[in-house]
């Protein structure tokens, strides 16, 4: 026995099917935000630019890529990176222990820390390159932070 085709009820279908995988494709990290951008000749002491965070649920991730000291003439060895909560007329507070970046030499360094909250202003520390908080200059060709 055969079934007469309806062209009509497979689009329909179609259609459904579609619309409900529509949800599935939108799932994305717990991030609410991201930034990228690059430091160039930094000092130990250098601060990032400030964001606000928009209330992502996952962990405050900054990364580091193709990190190199004093133009590329100084051995590039580690870079301290501390995260800081922006606090109006008193100091700004530490979120997180300070994280050692070393793998950016070569790659990409990854420094997880705590989740903030949202309308928390951030920004992130270099506090010490290649152990030091001497004249030694930092370029990180990619940043990103995750929010």
């Amino acid at each position: 026995m055969q079934l007469p085709f309806d062209r009509r009820m497979f689009q329909r279908l179609g259609v459904v099917a579609a619309a409900a995988a529509l949800p599935l494709n939108m799932v994305g990290d717990a991030w609410a935000g991201e930034r990228f951008s690059y430091i160039k000749g930094a000092l130990p002491g250098f601060e990032s630019t400030r964001w606000t965070d928009d209330g992502g649920t996952g962990d405050t991730k900054v990364e580091f890529t193709s990190c190199t000291a004093n133009g590329g003439d100084t051995p590039f060895d580690s870079t301290h990176v501390q995260l800081f909560k922006v606090i109006d007329y008193w100091p700004d507070k530490q979120y997180g222990s300070t994280r050692k970046f070393t793998a950016c030499k070569t790659g990409t360094s990854v420094g997880l820390y705590p989740a903030m909250s949202n309308g928390d202003r951030m920004y992130f520390k270099i506090s010490r390159i290649n152990d030091s908080t001497g004249v030694i200059h930092l370029d990180v060709a990619k940043t990103r932070v995750a929010y």
